[in-house]
């Protein structure tokens, strides 16, 4: 698609690579004029269906990355490719609703004008354990409820690359017990190529087949391993929880 002021979007590469990342550097001004250097030297590829974590303390630029990936910011030095023309499905660290509409209105919206698409609504919030709020308001949800409706939204465009922001961030340890498992459980029902930023381990081994592990700001790739545990792993508490120590000390 050309240049992307600084970045450059390509489209097709090799058949099994859904993304290749290659960003020689990204920055921004900092509040005394000065440039705050983010993501350094990051290349990688993430196969076709294959679900990547990108682990890492907060505030080293996952965010940021996964953005550029996105498309949503194109101020870098570097090129993103992707496979083909992909529809790409994003949960943001803040779930997003629009408070006007309904749980089924918010998850419509992204699919308006695609009725083949928009009849999977009622069963995306049957899967996510809404059908009885569909009917209601934002307002009225929890945090964790608020973002299954994200999560629902982002699958509903039936995404060929989805992109997953620390979805459980500022939920207590059983709701995110609980939405870890549900997106588990979701994925290995409608696989897709995913991305998650998370700087908790636990939500990495549980979900990944493979982790980049990122440095402090500026963020560099520093280590990557493949998860080896059988799906589904919500009920493999202690092998998961043994694994995460282990990468964690490594």
């Amino acid at each position: 698609m050309g240049d992307r002021s600084g970045g450059t979007l390509c489209i097709s590469v090799a058949a099994m690579t859904a993304v290749s990342v290659d960003i020689k550097a990204k920055s921004f001004v900092s509040g005394d004029g000065g440039t705050l250097s983010v993501l350094q030297d990051v290349q990688f590829q993430v196969k076709t269906g294959e679900f990547v974590c990108l682990f890492g303390p907060s505030g080293t630029g996952k965010t940021t990355l996964l953005n550029v990936i996105a498309g949503i910011d194109t101020e870098f030095d570097g090129t993103i490719r992707i496979e083909g023309s992909p529809r790409v499905g994003y949960v943001f660290q803040e779930p997003r609703l629009l408070p006007w509409l309904t749980v089924r209105q918010n998850v419509e919206l992204v699919v308006a004008d695609q009725p083949d698409l928009k009849a999977d609504v009622d069963n995306l919030l049957g899967m996510v354990g809404l059908t009885d709020f569909a009917n209601t308001y934002p307002e009225r949800l929890s945090l964790g409820m608020a973002r299954r409706v994200a999560i629902a939204r982002a699958f509903v465009v039936r995404p060929d690359i989805l992109l997953l922001d620390e979805p459980f961030v500022s939920l207590d340890a059983e709701n995110a017990t609980r939405l870890r498992a549900l997106l588990g459980d979701l994925w290995v029902s409608r696989p897709t190529t995913t991305l998650f930023v998370t700087h908790d381990m636990r939500d990495a081994v549980e979900l990944a087949d493979r982790i980049l592990f990122f440095s402090a700001r500026p963020a560099k790739l520093v280590r990557e391993v493949t998860i080896e545990l059988p799906r589904p792993r919500s009920n493999m508490d202690e092998a998961i929880e043994r694994l995460a120590r282990d990468l964690v000390s490594a």
